[in-house]
């Protein structure tokens, strides 16, 4: 059957390639006086003009990624009201003014200082994911490179509690693993001290200083995790071996002998563990029939949890000590992203739903309500129109 089409198909050529040759003798052009037919723009029919109802949606803004400062008075965030993603500043009580303090390219990530002098953050070059680091003092007017963006990739981990160091894993020995390094920013000396492979990344230092928690990103949802001893610069991994299961939202108890996490290690919902050091072990804390998504540390040793129920974002304050827990319905419904200070006494989290583009609200424990922090622009769009779904099983 090939070969029929063959030879049609170099007629076809050839009949092409003598009629241009004929009418470039002729001095006549290939060009047409019209355009072809299927060229000529045609009015749309109303069915296909409703598309351009799509157009506001892609303009609704929306304000992200809270950080709080240590004392749960201001909170930090990004939104790309100006076009790129950028860090904005105002208080949590929702009354103060919103200040935006960087400018140029966008910013990736940002987390307030543990002593609250400023706000580290991270850009890249023209969305190239290859991260440098700055700190910004809160109210804009001081601006300190500290790692220049390069050619490598860079993670952000974590400060230590003093606030002097942080740690993050990075390209740069072959473009390809990640190496654990530590900048120390009194001195502004950068080290290595661990060195990895593809899928390393640091996630929390130790209370104390001498270990940070190290994960290894494994398949599409799972992670091992390892404890790198800062003393000896030895890694031991404190996961099974074998497991592929997933672990994050690392809080370490203040004497840095143990932490608590969120895993689904050998069950099907995500619940809290608790790791304790010297005996190596993992031990679960509160597994429910859901999902516990996010974990935050609260006042008279609480936990204050993320359920996701029905597709929806429950908070719950865990007392370990009865072993139950209490909703905190607060919040408006939708999803959320929790976030506090240190101390754990003030709360702010992301919420998004149909009716809410994804804002800020702060909520304090023994507050009937949360406080709106910030009101994006919806782009003259009703969201109270918008129908909230509904969970169906079966």
């Amino acid at each position: 059957m090939k070969t029929p089409l063959l030879i049609l198909a170099l007629g076809v050529f050839a009949f092409g390639c003598s009629s241009s040759d004929s009418q470039h003798n002729s001095g006549e052009s290939s060009v047409g006086a019209d355009p072809f037919a299927q060229d000529i723009p045609q009015p749309i029919s109303p069915e296909m003009e409703a598309g351009a109802e799509i157009a506001p949606f892609l303009k609704v803004q929306s304000a992200s990624s809270p950080s709080l400062s240590p004392d749960g008075k201001w909170v930090a965030y990004r939104t790309r009201k100006t076009g790129v993603f950028q860090v904005w500043v105002t208080s949590v009580d929702g009354t103060g003014e919103h200040v935006q303090l960087t400018d140029g390219n966008s910013v990736t990530s940002h987390r307030w200082l543990p002593d609250g002098s400023g706000i580290l953050y991270a850009t890249d070059k023209e969305g190239n994911e290859k991260n440098g680091y700055y700190i910004i003092s809160p109210d804009g007017s001081e601006e300190k490179e500290l790692l220049a963006p390069s050619d490598a990739f860079r993670f952000f981990g974590d400060f230590n509690q003093a606030g002097t160091q942080f740690v993050y894993s990075t390209t740069e020995r072959n473009g390809v693993d990640f190496d654990i390094h530590v900048y120390d920013m009194p001195s502004q000396t950068d080290t290595k001290i661990y060195e990895g492979k593809l899928g390393y990344y640091p996630v929390s230092f130790s209370p104390d200083g001498a270990y940070i928690v190290i994960s290894e990103s494994v398949g599409e949802d799972a992670n091992h995790l390892f404890l790198l001893r800062l003393a000896d610069a030895t890694l031991t991994q404190i996961s099974p071996a074998d497991d592929m299961s997933e672990y994050n939202n690392i809080r370490w108890l203040p004497d840095s002998k143990s932490f608590y996490v969120v895993t689904n290690w050998d069950r099907e919902y995500t619940g809290v563990a608790r790791y304790e050091v010297e005996a190596n072990r993992f031990e679960y804390l509160i597994s429910e029939e859901y999902d516990l998504e996010q974990l935050r540390l609260g006042e008279n040793n609480t936990l204050h949890a993320v359920a996701n129920q029905a597709g929806y974002s429950v908070h719950q304050v865990w007392n370990l000590g009865l072993g139950r827990a209490l909703a905190v319905n607060a919040w408006p419904q939708g999803t959320m992203s929790l976030t506090s200070n240190p101390a754990g006494t003030q709360f702010v989290a992301y919420v998004n739903s149909p009716k809410i583009s994804g804002d800020l609200w702060a909520w304090s424990p023994g507050d009937a309500e949360a406080v709106r922090i910030t009101e994006s622009d919806n782009a003259g769009i009703d969201l109270s129109t918008m129908v909230l779904p509904e969970a169906h099983q079966f």
